[in-house]
């Protein structure tokens, strides 16, 4: 037995206090032990926690929601739709802000509208989070990143001065998602939602879009690959005759491969915050860009393009969803400035929580409505492992 956390308004007065406080409570008093996971599921107001199990449930809001709910509500079915349009969900990599990208996905499952996506897009950290999600699980993986990357076997920088990586995937690939919390490979290979998932090729400097894995072996060769990151995470991953690298360094944002692929609605999960250090993040780009060049000449050049093309983009993304104009009809979820710290190496308990809570508010919003409360609340009850 392990420990879930249940947001539920109507214990909303009796655990405001504690939950405020949560992060840093539960990082200073919570453990792991043995089995047991914490792990966290949330229902939050104004709805009632019946709206779950409602299927007449569908806020009149943006295009992309409406078309989520409507297909729900229908009991349409991927691989079986009628209506004739493509929607496709799109979700950044990041590291650890994968939390925030997994707790928007559970709140999707929560609402029970996984069925009315065509396919997925995603690389690094957002590719995983995908695997699970076509697995049919949400909170119990998201749990992942609370209890078992807050490890030294995940990410130690002593490895450096031995000369190894600091970030370890092959804890990740061989450990995590073999025995410490499973990932259902043969479900995920025959869902018939399309998973995506992008790598960046050194030999061709630009992103490749894998799909249509037919083996377990594919799958997680490309899943690792895709999380690659330069410098953290060791020497490109070799596959398919080439050498990857982290999806992200090459691709702008997964949307991209999605607008390709054909999508009408496409629903997109941010998880970075505008950075006011911008001139930081310039000195570790360049860091990156001078270590990229140096493995593959171009290779440098081509990235720092990507995160140019990346910011402009950024840009378009929230005029377009504004606008509500289309098709393509574009959704962009992401949690307002300072809602949570999460960055791509934390290692902070209450701060992945943060994390959690601010994604799972996000997308409540967007998919139900904006009259949700800004903070949420957490009971506590008994899980089963799975």
């Amino acid at each position: 037995m392990g420990l879930t956390l249940c947001i539920s308004p109507a214990y909303q007065d009796r655990w405001s206090l504690w939950a405020e406080t949560l992060p840093g409570s539960l990082a200073a008093h919570v453990e792991k032990a043995g089995a047991n996971t914490q792990t966290f599921e949330v229902l939050v107001g104004p709805h009632s926690p019946n709206d779950l199990e409602r299927k007449d449930l569908m806020p009149a809001t943006h295009p992309v929601v409406e078309l989520l709910y409507r297909r729900r509500n229908e009991g349409s079915l991927p691989g079986s739709r009628s209506d004739g349009y493509r929607v496709g969900l799109a979700i950044e990599g990041g590291g650890m802000r994968g939390i925030v990208s997994g707790a928007m996905m559970a709140t999707l499952m929560d609402r029970e509208l996984e069925r009315s996506f065509d396919a997925v897009y995603s690389y690094s950290a957002g590719a995983m989070n995908c695997a699970y999600f076509l697995a049919g699980i949400g909170w119990y993986a998201l749990s992942i990143y609370y209890d078992n990357l807050l490890s030294r076997a995940f990410l130690d920088v002593r490895r450096v001065l031995r000369g190894q990586p600091a970030m370890s995937l092959d804890y990740v690939m061989d450990v995590v998602l073999e025995t410490a919390k499973p990932l259902d490979y043969a479900t995920v290979l025959a869902s018939p939602i399309e998973l995506h998932v992008a790598a960046s090729s050194i030999r061709d400097l630009k992103p490749r879009d894998f799909t249509r894995f037919t083996s377990k072996e594919d799958l997680k060769a490309v899943l690792k690959a895709s999380a690659c990151l330069p410098l953290a995470a060791g020497t490109p991953i070799a596959y398919d005759g080439d050498l990857f690298l982290d999806g992200g360094i090459l691709l702008a944002h997964p949307v991209l491969t999605a607008l390709e692929d054909g999508c009408t609605h496409i629903l997109i999960i941010q998880t970075r915050l505008n950075s006011p250090s911008r001139v930081a993040n310039l000195a570790g780009q360049l860091l990156m860009a001078g270590y990229l060049q140096r493995i593959r000449s171009g290779l440098g050049t081509a990235y720092l393009d990507t995160v140019k093309r990346y910011r402009q983009l950024r840009q378009h993304l929230q005029e377009v969803s504004r606008r509500q104009e289309g098709p393509p009809f574009i959704l962009e979820v992401a949690c307002p400035t300072g809602a949570h710290d999460v960055t791509r190496y934390s290692q902070d308990r209450g701060v992945l929580l943060q994390g959690l809570r601010a994604g799972y508010s996000a997308m409540i919003k967007a998919i139900d409505s904006e009259d949700c409360p800004d903070h949420i609340y957490l009971q506590p009850r008994l899980f089963t492992q799975p």
